[in-house]
């Protein structure tokens, strides 16, 4: 299954591999957000391969066998002041400022998102990244972020409370003109482009 475009898009983290969602707020709802404004789903794909057995001596495989499941989904989105420090912690497992030993930091997207109803087309959980990057570029107008996740399993019809997906209010999208690269303490003048991929 694919698709790509523009979406309806929020996500969640979770406390463990495909555990609870965190309730930062313990107000016993978990924390959606949303990737930011102009959200683009670049890819969702979900394969599962059939491994044909054999036996010696026959020409046709005997059996079939319903091998893993592998779910792929990327985001793009503009960086927003509001949730992106939320997309950080989700990147980095070391409370969003580097990475250190253990477990990748897991989430949930939740994608086909109905904000009047609350109905949710398609559940990926235990989503887990596996690139990440910022992007420049002075012919554009905003500053952008693409996040790509392996997933471990999905789910259909969800429901979620609309009211509780925080989003990017007015003023807080990051503008091309709101970026500045720095290396090594020395800024970077007269930048048409960057991207920094991790």
């Amino acid at each position: 299954m694919s698709g790509a475009g523009s979406a309806s898009l929020c996500f969640a983290l979770e406390q463990s591999f495909m555990g609870t969602l965190r309730d930062e707020d313990t107000d016993g709802t978990p924390d959606y957000y949303q990737f930011g404004r102009n959200p683009q789903v670049d890819e969702l794909d979900l394969d599962r391969q059939l491994e044909r057995l054999v036996e010696d001596g026959v020409v046709e495989s005997v059996d079939s066998l319903a091998g893993k499941v592998d779910g792929a989904v990327g985001v793009t989105a503009v960086v927003s002041k509001d949730t992106f420090g939320e997309v950080l912690d989700w990147v980095f497992n070391d409370n969003g400022t580097g990475f250190t030993d253990g477990l990748a930091q897991t989430g949930r997207i939740f994608a086909g998102v109905d904000y009047i109803g609350g109905t949710v087309e398609r559940e990926l959980e235990g989503c887990t990244p596996t690139d990440f990057s910022i992007d420049y570029d002075d012919e554009q107008n905003t500053v952008t972020f693409s996040v790509s996740f392996l997933y471990a399993n999905e789910s259909n019809d969800t429901s979620i409370d609309p009211t509780s997906i925080t989003g990017p209010t007015d003023g807080n999208d990051v503008p091309f003109h709101g970026f500045q690269l720095d290396i090594d303490g020395t800024t970077v003048s007269k930048l048409s482009t960057t991207t920094l991929s991790i």
